[in-house]
């Protein structure tokens, strides 16, 4: 996912070093806002 590596080179902390599957077949992964405040990012399956 390009907007993780972007995100990771711009110092964002994630939760994990890899995305996770999410229950409709997708993928997501946590990371932490601005006021440490937990945001997830997700890819939606493709149906």
């Amino acid at each position: 996912m390009k907007a993780v590596r972007s995100y990771k080179e711009k110092g964002i902390e994630f939760t994990s070093s890899e995305r996770k599957p999410t229950l409709e077949g997708g993928r997501m992964i946590l990371f932490y806002g601005p006021d440490r405040e937990l945001l997830q990012l997700a890819e939606r399956a493709k149906i």
